[in-house]
C-alpha cells in the first residue's frame, strides 16, 4: 500500500482487543435495560469505563504474548480503533438509555 507497512498483525490484535472490550462494555446496560432509566445510565457509565480499561488490558495481553509485534504500531492501532469503538459504543448506549423507562413512568408493555 504505497510502500507503507501498515503492521497487519498489530492492527488485527488491536481490532480483536477493542471489539471484545466494546462488546463487554455493552453488557451492563443490556443486562439492566428493563430497569429505570437512572439505573441503565449508571450501567452504561460503568460499561464505558470497562471498555476503556479492557481495551488496554486486552491489547497489553496481545503485546505480552508477542501477537502484535512492536509496541508503537500496536499502541497506535489500539488508540485509533479504541476511538472508533468508543463512538459506536456510545451510540448504542444512548439508544439503550433512551429506550429505558424514565423513573416514575408507567411501563406500557415494553
Amino acid at each position: 500500500m504505497l510502500g507503507w507497512d501498515v503492521q497487519t498483525r498489530a492492527m488485527l490484535v488491536a481490532a480483536v482487543a477493542t471489539t471484545l472490550a466494546g462488546v463487554t462494555g455493552l453488557l451492563p446496560a443490556l443486562l439492566y435495560r428493563r430497569s429505570a432509566q437512572a439505573v441503565v445510565l449508571q450501567a452504561a457509565l460503568g460499561g464505558s469505563a470497562a471498555h476503556m480499561l479492557l481495551s488496554l488490558i486486552f491489547a497489553g495481553i496481545g503485546y505480552a504474548l508477542k501477537l502484535g509485534g512492536e509496541l508503537e504500531p500496536l499502541a497506535a492501532w489500539t488508540g485509533g480503533l479504541y476511538a472508533a469503538s468508543l463512538i459506536a459504543l456510545v451510540v448504542a448506549l444512548i439508544r439503550i438509555i433512551r429506550a429505558a423507562t424514565p423513573h416514575g413512568a408507567v411501563s406500557q408493555g415494553r
